[in-house]
Protein backbone atom coordinates (compact mmCIF):
# COMPACT_ATOMS: atom_id res chain seq x y z
CA UNK A 1 0.00 0.00 0.00
CA UNK A 2 0.97 3.59 -0.77
CA UNK A 3 2.73 5.35 2.17
CA UNK A 4 1.02 8.52 1.11
CA UNK A 5 -2.38 6.95 1.51
CA UNK A 6 -1.44 5.25 4.67
CA UNK A 7 -0.57 9.39 6.42
CA UNK A 8 -3.40 10.48 4.56
CA UNK A 9 -6.17 8.00 6.23
CA UNK A 10 -4.13 8.09 9.58
CA UNK A 11 -4.87 12.03 9.43
CA UNK A 12 -8.30 12.50 8.36
CA UNK A 13 -9.22 8.88 11.26
CA UNK A 14 -7.23 11.64 14.10
CA UNK A 15 -9.01 14.44 12.61
CA UNK A 16 -12.95 13.00 12.52
CA UNK A 17 -12.50 10.46 15.93
CA UNK A 18 -16.08 11.12 17.07
CA UNK A 19 -17.43 10.77 13.10
CA UNK A 20 -19.23 7.74 12.92
CA UNK A 21 -19.48 6.08 9.25
CA UNK A 22 -17.67 4.92 6.85
CA UNK A 23 -19.58 5.40 3.74
CA UNK A 24 -18.48 7.44 0.65
CA UNK A 25 -19.82 10.20 1.99
CA UNK A 26 -18.41 10.46 5.14
CA UNK A 27 -14.94 9.40 3.52
CA UNK A 28 -15.64 12.77 1.34
CA UNK A 29 -16.54 14.77 4.75
CA UNK A 30 -13.65 13.64 6.71
CA UNK A 31 -11.20 14.92 4.03
CA UNK A 32 -12.62 17.86 3.53
CA UNK A 33 -12.71 18.29 7.67
CA UNK A 34 -8.95 17.44 7.55
CA UNK A 35 -8.01 19.71 4.43
CA UNK A 36 -10.40 23.13 5.67
CA UNK A 37 -9.71 23.06 9.58
CA UNK A 38 -5.91 24.16 10.31
CA UNK A 39 -7.22 27.64 7.97
CA UNK A 40 -7.92 30.67 9.78
CA UNK A 41 -10.56 31.24 6.94
CA UNK A 42 -14.52 31.59 7.44
CA UNK A 43 -16.46 28.08 6.83
CA UNK A 44 -19.51 27.54 4.93
CA UNK A 45 -21.40 24.46 5.79
CA UNK A 46 -24.39 23.44 4.02
CA UNK A 47 -26.57 20.24 4.54
CA UNK A 48 -30.12 19.48 5.39
CA UNK A 49 -31.47 19.73 9.04
CA UNK A 50 -30.10 16.78 11.62
CA UNK A 51 -27.42 16.15 9.01
CA UNK A 52 -24.56 17.21 12.15
CA UNK A 53 -23.48 20.08 11.08
CA UNK A 54 -22.77 21.54 14.39
CA UNK A 55 -20.63 18.58 14.58
CA UNK A 56 -18.74 19.35 11.78
CA UNK A 57 -18.35 22.51 13.43
CA UNK A 58 -17.02 21.49 16.97
CA UNK A 59 -14.73 19.13 14.36
CA UNK A 60 -13.39 22.13 12.26
CA UNK A 61 -12.22 24.30 15.50
CA UNK A 62 -10.70 21.07 17.42
CA UNK A 63 -8.34 20.75 15.09
CA UNK A 64 -7.80 24.50 14.28
CA UNK A 65 -5.69 27.18 15.42
CA UNK A 66 -8.07 28.39 17.68
CA UNK A 67 -7.96 24.91 19.00
CA UNK A 68 -7.46 26.42 22.93
CA UNK A 69 -9.84 28.98 22.10
CA UNK A 70 -13.72 28.88 22.74
CA UNK A 71 -16.82 27.77 20.67
CA UNK A 72 -19.22 29.67 21.03
CA UNK A 73 -22.47 28.23 19.54
CA UNK A 74 -25.24 30.24 18.55
CA UNK A 75 -28.27 29.80 16.45
CA UNK A 76 -29.27 32.61 14.00
CA UNK A 77 -33.28 32.43 13.94
CA UNK A 78 -33.54 32.64 18.01
CA UNK A 79 -32.21 36.50 17.31
CA UNK A 80 -34.67 38.58 18.79
CA UNK A 81 -34.34 41.49 15.43
CA UNK A 82 -34.69 44.34 18.21
CA UNK A 83 -31.65 42.63 20.43
CA UNK A 84 -29.71 40.94 17.42
CA UNK A 85 -26.90 43.68 17.12
CA UNK A 86 -26.76 43.67 21.54
CA UNK A 87 -26.53 39.94 21.42
CA UNK A 88 -23.95 39.34 18.68
CA UNK A 89 -21.75 42.87 19.67
CA UNK A 90 -22.31 43.44 22.82
CA UNK A 91 -23.41 47.23 24.14
CA UNK A 92 -22.15 49.88 26.52
CA UNK A 93 -23.58 50.73 29.30
CA UNK A 94 -26.78 52.63 29.21
CA UNK A 95 -26.93 52.00 25.35
CA UNK A 96 -30.48 51.62 25.54
CA UNK A 97 -32.99 51.42 28.27
CA UNK A 98 -32.39 48.25 30.19
CA UNK A 99 -29.19 48.67 29.31
CA UNK A 100 -27.44 48.99 32.87
CA UNK A 101 -24.38 47.58 32.84
CA UNK A 102 -21.48 46.76 30.12
CA UNK A 103 -22.24 43.62 27.67
CA UNK A 104 -20.11 41.52 25.88
CA UNK A 105 -21.42 39.89 22.84
CA UNK A 106 -20.77 36.52 21.33
CA UNK A 107 -17.80 38.06 19.21
CA UNK A 108 -16.56 38.95 22.42
CA UNK A 109 -16.88 35.67 23.97
CA UNK A 110 -15.15 34.30 21.29
CA UNK A 111 -12.38 35.95 21.19
CA UNK A 112 -9.64 34.16 19.89
CA UNK A 113 -11.96 31.03 19.53
CA UNK A 114 -14.37 30.08 17.24
CA UNK A 115 -18.01 31.39 16.38
CA UNK A 116 -20.29 28.71 15.33
CA UNK A 117 -23.44 31.28 13.24
CA UNK A 118 -25.46 28.28 13.02
CA UNK A 119 -28.67 28.64 10.92
CA UNK A 120 -26.99 31.65 9.43
CA UNK A 121 -29.95 31.83 6.31
CA UNK A 122 -32.45 32.87 8.55
CA UNK A 123 -30.62 35.67 9.92
CA UNK A 124 -31.86 39.26 9.54
CA UNK A 125 -30.73 41.52 6.43
CA UNK A 126 -29.61 44.37 9.07
CA UNK A 127 -27.67 42.12 11.11
CA UNK A 128 -26.30 40.40 7.74
CA UNK A 129 -24.60 43.77 6.90
CA UNK A 130 -22.85 44.30 9.76
CA UNK A 131 -21.32 40.25 9.91
CA UNK A 132 -19.99 41.34 6.44
CA UNK A 133 -18.24 44.53 7.76
CA UNK A 134 -16.34 41.49 10.28
CA UNK A 135 -15.48 39.23 7.75
CA UNK A 136 -14.26 42.18 5.51
CA UNK A 137 -12.15 44.41 8.53
CA UNK A 138 -12.02 42.00 11.39
CA UNK A 139 -13.74 44.71 13.84
CA UNK A 140 -16.99 45.95 15.36
CA UNK A 141 -18.06 48.26 17.32
CA UNK A 142 -20.55 47.95 20.86
CA UNK A 143 -23.88 48.99 20.24
CA UNK A 144 -24.00 52.80 21.95
CA UNK A 145 -20.68 52.69 21.87
CA UNK A 146 -17.71 54.63 19.76
CA UNK A 147 -14.64 52.77 19.78
CA UNK A 148 -13.85 49.86 17.41
CA UNK A 149 -12.91 46.43 18.86
CA UNK A 150 -10.82 43.72 16.98
CA UNK A 151 -11.89 40.27 16.36
CA UNK A 152 -9.36 37.93 16.59
CA UNK A 153 -11.58 34.34 15.95
CA UNK A 154 -12.82 31.98 13.09
CA UNK A 155 -16.55 32.16 11.87
CA UNK A 156 -18.16 29.48 11.19
CA UNK A 157 -21.68 29.42 9.69
CA UNK A 158 -24.22 26.56 8.78
CA UNK A 159 -27.59 26.68 7.24
CA UNK A 160 -30.02 24.18 5.57
CA UNK A 161 -31.13 26.89 2.88
CA UNK A 162 -30.15 27.11 -0.32
CA UNK A 163 -28.56 30.67 -0.12
CA UNK A 164 -28.44 30.92 -3.96
CA UNK A 165 -32.35 30.81 -3.95
CA UNK A 166 -32.34 33.18 -0.70
CA UNK A 167 -30.28 35.63 -2.65
CA UNK A 168 -32.93 35.82 -5.30
CA UNK A 169 -35.54 36.07 -3.04
CA UNK A 170 -33.59 39.45 -1.29
CA UNK A 171 -33.78 37.16 2.03
CA UNK A 172 -29.63 36.76 1.86
CA UNK A 173 -26.91 39.01 0.81
CA UNK A 174 -25.42 38.32 -2.22
CA UNK A 175 -21.87 39.54 -1.56
CA UNK A 176 -22.08 37.82 2.55
CA UNK A 177 -22.13 34.72 0.60
CA UNK A 178 -19.34 35.34 -1.48
CA UNK A 179 -17.38 36.17 1.66
CA UNK A 180 -18.94 32.73 2.76
CA UNK A 181 -18.36 30.76 0.05
CA UNK A 182 -14.77 30.14 0.20
CA UNK A 183 -14.64 27.36 1.89
CA UNK A 184 -17.58 25.12 2.02
CA UNK A 185 -18.27 21.94 3.17
CA UNK A 186 -21.70 19.78 2.52
CA UNK A 187 -22.81 17.14 4.99
CA UNK A 188 -25.11 14.55 3.18
CA UNK A 189 -28.64 13.38 4.48
CA UNK A 190 -29.00 9.76 5.68
CA UNK A 191 -30.61 8.81 2.34
CA UNK A 192 -27.24 8.96 0.74
CA UNK A 193 -25.78 7.30 3.74
CA UNK A 194 -28.17 4.42 3.99
CA UNK A 195 -24.63 2.10 4.95
CA UNK A 196 -23.96 4.22 7.96
CA UNK A 197 -27.20 3.47 9.76
CA UNK A 198 -25.95 0.17 11.51
CA UNK A 199 -23.10 2.00 13.13
CA UNK A 200 -25.33 4.88 14.05
CA UNK A 201 -27.52 2.25 15.62
CA UNK A 202 -24.61 0.96 17.49
CA UNK A 203 -23.30 4.00 18.58
CA UNK A 204 -26.68 5.42 19.59
CA UNK A 205 -27.95 2.05 21.91
CA UNK A 206 -24.72 2.26 23.83
CA UNK A 207 -24.88 5.49 24.69
CA UNK A 208 -28.88 4.60 25.69
CA UNK A 209 -30.02 4.58 29.21
CA UNK A 210 -31.28 1.18 28.43
CA UNK A 211 -28.38 0.01 25.89
CA UNK A 212 -29.96 -3.05 23.31
CA UNK A 213 -29.07 -4.90 20.97
CA UNK A 214 -30.88 -4.85 17.27
CA UNK A 215 -31.30 -7.84 15.32
CA UNK A 216 -30.02 -7.59 12.02
CA UNK A 217 -33.21 -7.40 10.40
CA UNK A 218 -34.34 -4.81 12.54
CA UNK A 219 -31.78 -2.48 11.46
CA UNK A 220 -32.94 -4.03 7.29
CA UNK A 221 -36.02 -2.78 8.97
CA UNK A 222 -34.97 0.79 10.03
CA UNK A 223 -32.65 1.41 6.90
CA UNK A 224 -36.18 1.16 4.91
CA UNK A 225 -37.50 3.84 6.45
CA UNK A 226 -37.74 7.49 5.62
CA UNK A 227 -35.60 9.81 7.56
CA UNK A 228 -36.12 13.52 7.43
CA UNK A 229 -34.83 14.42 10.49
CA UNK A 230 -32.03 12.64 9.32
CA UNK A 231 -29.49 11.66 12.10
CA UNK A 232 -31.19 13.68 15.16
CA UNK A 233 -33.96 11.96 14.20
CA UNK A 234 -32.20 8.35 14.31
CA UNK A 235 -30.78 9.42 17.33
CA UNK A 236 -34.05 10.10 18.90
CA UNK A 237 -36.02 7.07 17.19
CA UNK A 238 -32.82 5.07 18.65
CA UNK A 239 -33.58 5.94 22.20
CA UNK A 240 -37.16 5.68 21.81
CA UNK A 241 -36.76 1.75 20.67
CA UNK A 242 -34.26 1.26 23.41
CA UNK A 243 -36.19 2.40 25.98
CA UNK A 244 -39.99 1.16 25.24
CA UNK A 245 -38.87 -2.56 23.62
CA UNK A 246 -40.16 -5.27 26.04
CA UNK A 247 -37.92 -7.86 24.47
CA UNK A 248 -34.82 -8.46 25.16
CA UNK A 249 -33.49 -7.47 21.97
CA UNK A 250 -35.00 -5.03 19.38
CA UNK A 251 -36.64 -7.05 16.37
CA UNK A 252 -38.68 -5.41 13.24
CA UNK A 253 -41.55 -6.25 15.20
CA UNK A 254 -40.71 -3.79 17.86
CA UNK A 255 -39.47 -1.23 14.90
CA UNK A 256 -43.13 -1.53 13.56
CA UNK A 257 -44.93 -1.23 16.76
CA UNK A 258 -42.78 1.29 18.75
CA UNK A 259 -41.79 3.81 15.65
CA UNK A 260 -44.98 3.53 13.74
CA UNK A 261 -42.91 5.14 10.89
CA UNK A 262 -43.73 4.44 6.87
CA UNK A 263 -41.42 2.60 5.38
CA UNK A 264 -39.96 3.69 2.03
CA UNK A 265 -41.76 1.85 -1.40
CA UNK A 266 -39.53 -0.98 -2.89
CA UNK A 267 -38.43 0.88 -5.88
CA UNK A 268 -37.47 3.80 -4.09
CA UNK A 269 -35.16 1.76 -1.43
CA UNK A 270 -33.44 -0.50 -4.60
CA UNK A 271 -33.07 3.49 -6.45
CA UNK A 272 -31.00 4.25 -3.27
CA UNK A 273 -28.98 1.19 -3.14
CA UNK A 274 -28.02 1.76 -6.38
CA UNK A 275 -26.86 5.19 -6.12
CA UNK A 276 -24.31 3.72 -3.42
CA UNK A 277 -23.41 1.20 -5.54
CA UNK A 278 -22.62 3.49 -8.56
CA UNK A 279 -20.82 5.82 -6.14
CA UNK A 280 -18.58 3.25 -4.94
CA UNK A 281 -14.60 2.44 -6.20
CA UNK A 282 -15.69 -0.59 -7.44
CA UNK A 283 -14.64 -1.41 -11.30
CA UNK A 284 -16.94 -4.02 -12.26
CA UNK A 285 -19.85 -3.06 -9.83
CA UNK A 286 -22.65 -5.59 -11.74
CA UNK A 287 -20.03 -8.53 -11.34
CA UNK A 288 -19.96 -6.81 -7.53
CA UNK A 289 -23.10 -6.88 -6.50
CA UNK A 290 -24.29 -10.41 -7.99
CA UNK A 291 -21.15 -11.43 -5.79
CA UNK A 292 -22.35 -10.22 -2.69
CA UNK A 293 -26.03 -11.07 -3.53
CA UNK A 294 -25.01 -14.74 -3.68
CA UNK A 295 -22.47 -14.61 -0.53
CA UNK A 296 -25.58 -12.95 1.75
CA UNK A 297 -27.92 -15.43 0.39
CA UNK A 298 -25.83 -18.31 0.95
CA UNK A 299 -25.03 -17.06 4.78
CA UNK A 300 -28.47 -16.49 5.76
CA UNK A 301 -29.62 -19.89 4.59
CA UNK A 302 -26.52 -21.55 6.86
CA UNK A 303 -24.62 -22.61 3.53
CA UNK A 304 -28.28 -24.26 1.87
CA UNK A 305 -27.89 -23.83 -1.73
CA UNK A 306 -32.01 -24.64 -2.40
CA UNK A 307 -32.95 -22.04 0.36
CA UNK A 308 -30.18 -19.26 -1.08
CA UNK A 309 -31.93 -19.86 -4.44
CA UNK A 310 -35.28 -19.26 -2.99
CA UNK A 311 -34.07 -15.95 -1.05
CA UNK A 312 -32.63 -14.82 -4.33
CA UNK A 313 -35.82 -15.79 -6.35
CA UNK A 314 -33.72 -18.20 -9.13
CA UNK A 315 -33.05 -21.66 -9.77
CA UNK A 316 -30.82 -24.04 -7.88
CA UNK A 317 -28.62 -24.45 -10.50
CA UNK A 318 -27.92 -20.57 -10.99
CA UNK A 319 -26.63 -20.41 -7.45
CA UNK A 320 -24.76 -23.48 -8.32
CA UNK A 321 -23.20 -22.37 -11.19
CA UNK A 322 -22.12 -18.65 -9.83
CA UNK A 323 -20.22 -20.31 -6.67
CA UNK A 324 -18.56 -22.21 -8.39
CA UNK A 325 -17.42 -19.42 -11.05
CA UNK A 326 -16.70 -17.38 -7.77
CA UNK A 327 -14.81 -20.50 -6.09
CA UNK A 328 -12.63 -20.76 -9.56
CA UNK A 329 -11.95 -17.03 -9.37
CA UNK A 330 -10.62 -16.71 -5.80
CA UNK A 331 -9.13 -19.86 -5.90
CA UNK A 332 -5.45 -19.98 -5.42
CA UNK A 333 -3.50 -22.80 -7.66
CA UNK A 334 -0.63 -22.79 -5.27
CA UNK A 335 -2.66 -23.74 -2.52
CA UNK A 336 -2.96 -27.30 -4.20
CA UNK A 337 0.54 -27.73 -4.69
CA UNK A 338 1.42 -26.75 -0.87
Amino acid sequence: MNSNNIHSSAVVSDFCENMIGESLAMQKLKLMIARIAPSRKAVLITGPTGSGKELVARSLHEKSPYASGPLVSVNCSTFPESLIESLLFGHEKGAFTGADKKHNGYFSQAENGTLFLDEIGEMPLMAQAKLLRILETGRYTRVGGSTEQGFRGRIIAATHVDLKQAIQQREFREDLYFRLNVLTIETAGLSERLEDIPALITFFSERSENPMVFTEKAIGKIQQMEWPGNIRELRNAVERLCLLSDREEVTPQCVEAILQKKSMNQLEYLDRIAKMILNSDVVNKKKAIFDALLLRALKESGGNKSEAAKLLGVHRKVVERRYFAYLEEFDDPQADMA
